[in-house]
C-alpha cells in the first residue's frame, strides 16, 4: 500500500507542477525572459549560462593553495552581485532545491571530464559541509547536500550528509577578513560517532557551494583527517574572487 501510495503521490505532484508551468511559464532566474523547451534546463536560458566565468588556470593554482586537502575542484568564479551570485542566493534564499540538484548535476559532469585526464584516485563517499541544525532548520534544506546529490547522479559516488556535523552554531563569514574566518568556524565540526571506524583510509570529496578563503572547508578537513581520513578532494561550485 505504501510503494501505491507514493506512487500516487508522486503522479499528482508532477500534475502539479506541469499545471503551474502552464499558468507560470518558466523564466530566467538571471534574465526574467521565457525559457523555451528546447532550453537544457528550466531555470536559466543556455545563451545566459554559457556567459558565467569559469575558473582560470590561475585560479585553480590560487584555490590550491588555500586549501589543506591533496586535491581541489571547481568549476565556477563567483564576484559579488555577478550572474553566478544570483545563482546562489536563489538557491540558498529562494528556495530552488531542484535548481541546486541541477547545479551539482553540472559539476558533476565537469568533474567526470576533469578526472579522465587527471587520473583522481577512486573516492568512497561525498561528504557535504553541513549547517548547524538550527541554521537548516530555518533555511529547511542545506544547499551544499543538494548539490552533493546531483554529482552523485552524475558520479554515483554516494553522498554520506550526516557524517560530519556541525556542532557550533558560527555567525556568518560574509563580511569577516581571513583570520575571523578562521577563528569563527574553529572546532565546529565533530564526526558522526556512527562513521568513527569506517573513515579510516577512506578517499572523501567534501563539497561545499562557494568557497572563499578556505576556512570553513579547511575545518572540516581536519577533523576527517584526525579520524583517519585518506586523500580528500575539496570541492565547490565555485570559488570567491574580488
Amino acid at each position: 500500500m505504501t510503494g501505491i501510495l507514493k506512487k500516487i503521490l508522486k503522479e499528482i505532484s508532477g500534475m502539479y507542477e506541469s499545471i503551474l508551468e502552464f499558468i507560470y511559464p518558466p523564466s530566467c532566474i538571471l534574465s526574467d525572459e521565457y525559457i523555451s523547451n528546447e532550453n537544457s534546463n528550466r531555470y536559466i536560458k543556455d545563451d545566459r549560462f554559457n556567459l558565467l566565468f569559469r575558473i582560470s588556470d590561475k585560479d585553480k593554482i590560487d584555490l590550491k593553495n588555500k586549501l589543506m586537502s591533496e586535491y581541489s575542484f571547481s568549476v565556477f568564479t563567483f564576484y559579488e552581485r555577478d550572474d553566478f551570485s544570483k545563482i546562489i542566493y536563489n538557491i540558498k534564499y529562494g528556495g530552488m532545491r531542484k535548481l541546486a540538484v541541477y547545479m551539482g548535476e553540472i559539476l558533476g559532469l565537469e568533474f567526470m571530464k576533469t578526472n579522465d585526464s587527471n587520473n583522481f584516485p577512486e573516492f568512497d563517499m561525498i561528504v557535504p559541509v553541513p549547517l548547524h541544525r538550527s541554521r537548516q532548520r530555518e533555511r529547511g534544506f542545506n544547499q551544499s547536500k543538494l548539490i552533493s546529490t546531483g554529482m552523485s547522479n552524475i558520479t554515483g559516488i554516494k553522498v554520506t550528509e550526516d557524517l560530519l556535523i556541525r556542532v557550533k552554531n558560527t555567525s556568518s563569514q560574509t563580511r569577516l577578513n581571513k583570520l575571523r574566518r578562521k577563528l569563527n568556524i574553529e572546532n565546529a565540526f565533530e564526526i558522526n560517532s556512527k562513521y568513527l571506524t569506517e573513515i579510516n583510509e577512506k578517499n572523501i570529496i567534501i563539497l561545499d557551494d562557494v568557497i572563499t578563503t578556505g576556512s570553513t572547508i579547511n575545518e572540516a578537513v581536519k577533523i576527517l583527517k584526525q579520524n583517519g581520513a585518506g586523500e580528500i578532494m575539496c570541492c565547490s561550485l565555485a570559488m570567491a574572487r574580488d
